[in-house]
């Protein structure tokens, strides 16, 4: 699985493979920032390769929707956004500080759950409240909170950046860590004018089976 942010695309034609290449193989495009690269092949081999994504024209021709997509719109729900314009108001703390606060704030009010998909299916129905759908229902996976997040930080003039990858918390017999879908994990990082560097933080709410919850903490100053 290549999970990709909003709006970027693979250039297929560029696809690589390191050492052998499979008897066949095809991209799928489920037109949801999802783009799976199915091998068939009955040998042992182990297939690596080397692929470039990017926003570019190029990569989009790649991975254009049938539908076009639809923006999110910045509507939040009134409590958070009451609880952000006062931790903005704080005079005596740094920016970094406040972006933290506001994360952890996200994160404490929402609950994780894997198995829930209502919420993605409101999403489609309703993009221009999906924030406030999240915020209402109490409940987010990973990417979902982290977009929440960014969207709101930039709102009030943050530099973010959204980072999805994988948690791998298992390897194979050979030592390899296990990159698995069901390991795919996003998060987000801000930056920092004062160090001059980019600050890790995290919305994911408690309970995902991929994050370490001590790291989390330590990341939001908890």
């Amino acid at each position: 699985v290549i999970k990709l942010p909003y709006d970027w695309g693979v250039d297929k034609n560029r696809l690589k493979w390191v050492c052998a290449k499979p008897a066949d193989f095809n991209f799928i495009d489920d037109n949801d920032v999802l783009i799976y690269l199915q091998i068939n092949d009955n040998s042992q081999n182990k297939f690596e390769f080397e692929l470039e994504i990017g926003s570019s024209e190029q990569a989009l021709k790649c991975s254009e929707p049938k539908e076009k997509r639809t923006r999110v719109a910045e509507n939040f729900a009134p409590e958070l956004e009451e609880k952000t314009k006062e931790i903005l108001s704080i005079a005596d703390i740094s920016g970094v500080i406040k972006a933290k606060r506001i994360v952890s704030f996200i994160r404490s009010r929402l609950e994780y759950d894997l198995a829930d998909y209502s919420l993605e299916e409101k999403y489609k129905n309703n993009p221009q409240n999906y924030f406030i759908e999240i915020w209402n229902n109490k409940k987010a996976k990973c990417d979902e909170a982290n977009t929440m997040a960014v969207r709101l930080l930039q709102k009030n003039g943050f530099k973010i950046c959204y980072i999805t990858g994988h948690s791998a918390q298992t390897k194979s017999d050979a030592g390899e860590a296990l990159l698995l879908d069901s390991n795919r994990y996003a998060w987000i990082e801000v930056w920092d004018d004062e160090q001059d560097n980019w600050i890790r933080m995290d919305a994911t709410p408690k309970g995902d089976p991929n994050v370490d919850q001590e790291e989390q903490e330590q990341d939001l100053g908890e």
